[in-house]
């Protein structure tokens, strides 16, 4: 058991998730580095003394070019080569994290090229502990609102209707789960104190995953009963994509120590406050 400060890096520190997470780590741990992937190589061959490594950094185009390919690619799985050497180094325990698309049903597998690098990304983490000993966690995310990026359907959504605009959608079936993201920092941070307190062994996965799960169309009646106004969604207006979610699925089981907090509804009616207020 570790009784010493203990001495942990953030990687991915200027992402939506990674913002929050650094500042709830660094009240955790205060001997916390935080860096961007880009500068990642040259920190873990520089820092010796590391006991955590936390790898929130994620590379994701929706539709990348055969470069941006190549860039992703290159970012998840040639970061975790570089964790795992620093980690077999240094012995420093890993948390990474994992999308809910590479748990996907047989039937839908593989997602995605992204997912099937996210696949080998997360097999070399696993390699740590099966080749090292090294304890890491899996942390499989779902979708999320509540944090600085406002670009996923959602926020965009709930801006719709808040401005009283027209939404294009598909016919509304396809299936999301929400969770709020300080709830996600607070899973984070108390699955890292108890990864940096375990005994050396395998490695653990877990979800964070609340029980927001909507389709579109339930979706939008929610955010239509809490702001209380008709909302304009033109229905059918776009195609599905090749792969929807039309039930949601479970990765892996959720921390017994956790649960997601922040209220949707509350959460809309913040957001139309907010709105009127950068109006004025």
């Amino acid at each position: 058991m570790n009784t010493s400060p203990i001495n942990a890096l953030i990687i991915g520190a200027n992402g939506n998730l990674g913002r929050p997470l650094v500042k709830k780590l660094q009240e955790v741990f205060p001997n916390t580095i935080a860096t961007s992937s880009s500068n990642t190589k040259e920190i873990l061959h520089r820092i010796m003394d590391i006991d955590l490594i936390v790898n929130v950094a994620n590379r994701y185009y929706p539709m990348p070019t055969p470069s941006q390919m190549l860039e992703m690619k290159k970012s998840i799985i040639g970061l975790a080569e570089l964790i795992q050497e620093a980690s077999r180094k240094t012995q420093a325990r890993v948390i990474h994290f994992s999308t809910y698309f590479q748990y996907a049903p047989e039937d839908l597998a593989p997602w995605s090229d992204y997912s099937d690098f996210k696949n080998s990304a997360t097999s070399i983490y696993k390699s740590i502990s099966s080749r090292f000993g090294i304890p890491t966690t899996e942390i499989v995310l779902y979708d999320n609102f509540g944090g600085e990026r406002k670009d996923k359907i959602f926020d965009l959504m709930l801006d719709a209707a808040i401005k009283q605009n027209t939404f294009n959608a598909t016919f509304g079936e396809s299936q999301i789960n929400l969770t709020h993201i300080s709830d996600i920092v607070e899973g984070v941070v108390g699955l890292a104190k108890e990864l940096v307190q375990a005994d050396l062994g395998s490695s653990r996965a877990y979800q964070l995953k609340s029980s927001n799960t909507f389709s579109l169309r339930e979706l939008d009646a929610l955010i239509s009963d809490s702001l209380e106004v008709a909302t304009n969604v033109n229905w059918g207006a776009l195609r599905y994509r090749d792969k929807e979610v039309f039930k949601m699925w479970d990765s892996s089981e959720v921390p017994s120590s956790w649960v997601a907090k922040k209220s949707l509804v509350d959460y809309i009616l913040d957001e139309k406050s907010n709105s009127h207020k950068r109006s004025y």
